[in-house]
C-alpha cells in the first residue's frame, strides 16, 4: 500500500482532482519565485472546497517566521523544506516534516552531507529530479528504516520499476499551473495517477505508510 502526495497545487482544478484521487496530502508551493506558488489565503480557500486530504505547506527556505505566519493562516498538517534548508527549530510546530532532496542536483554533495545528520523518526523524505539507476542502491538502503516519497520527473514505466525495485512509503505527483483561471489541464495528473493505480495491478494502492 503506497500514499499519494499531490504536489505544487495552485488551483481548484487540480486540488479538486487530487481529492476525487483519494490523495492522503495535498502540497501548496509558497516560494513566490516559482510559477507554482499560491498565497496563503488562496490556498485557504480552496481548503474550504475539499475534504479527505491532509495538507502540506512547500516551502524553498526555513524562514521560521515565515512558515509560522502561512500556519497561522492555513490549517496545516505538513511542512516540506529542502534538505539543505532544514532547521531543527521546524520541529516546534508539531507538524509533519518532509524534506526533499533533488539527487540531480548541483547541491548533491552539500544534500547528502546534510541528510547524513538527520535522524529523525518524525521526519518524511521526498526525493525528486531526473531517475537514473545509479540512484538505487541508496535509495533501497535508505528506505529501509525511513519513509520515503518519490517524486521523480514522470516517464512511462517508472513507477512500477520503483516500487519493485524501492518500495518506497508513497508517490508524489506535481500539477502544472492552469494556463487559464478554472481551465486547469489534468491530462498529466491523470496519466500519473493511472500508472500508479496499476502498480502490480492493484485494485488500490492508497492507505497507510508502510
Amino acid at each position: 500500500m503506497y500514499q499519494l502526495k499531490f504536489s505544487n497545487i495552485s488551483n481548484l482544478t487540480a486540488a479538486r482532482f487530487s481529492a476525487a484521487a483519494m490523495a492522503d496530502w495535498i502540497g501548496f508551493c509558497f516560494d513566490n519565485l516559482s510559477p507554482d506558488y499560491i498565497n496563503a489565503l488562496k490556498a485557504k480557500e480552496i481548503v474550504g472546497w475539499l475534504t479527505g486530504p491532509k495538507y502540506i505547506g512547500e516551502f524553498s527556505h526555513g524562514d521560521f517566521e515565515t512558515i509560522q505566519g502561512v500556519c497561522g493562516i492555513l490549517p496545516l498538517d505538513g511542512i516540506q523544506i529542502p534538505v539543505t534548508a532544514f532547521d531543527e527549530k521546524l520541529l516546534d510546530l508539531e507538524k509533519e516534516i518532509f524534506v526533499q532532496v533533488h539527487l540531480d542536483s548541483l547541491l548533491f554533495l552539500a544534500q547528502m552531507s546534510r541528510l547524513n545528520t538527520l535522524n529523525h523518526q518524525q521526519i518524511n523524505y521526498v526525493f525528486t529530479g531526473k531517475y537514473s539507476a545509479a540512484y538505487q542502491s541508496f535509495l533501497q538502503q535508505f528506505s529501509e528504516n525511513k519513509n520515503i516519497y518519490l517524486g521523480f520527473e514522470f516517464e512511462q514505466g517508472l513507477y512500477n520499476t520503483l516500487a519493485k525495485n524501492i518500495n518506497p512509503t508513497g508517490f508524489q505527483i506535481s500539477a502544472e499551473p492552469e494556463d487559464k483561471p478554472g481551465m486547469g489541464d489534468t491530462e498529466l495528473l491523470n496519466l500519473q495517477l493511472e500508472e500508479i493505480q496499476g502498480i502490480g495491478n492493484q485494485d488500490s494502492i492508497f492507505g497507510e505508510p508502510k
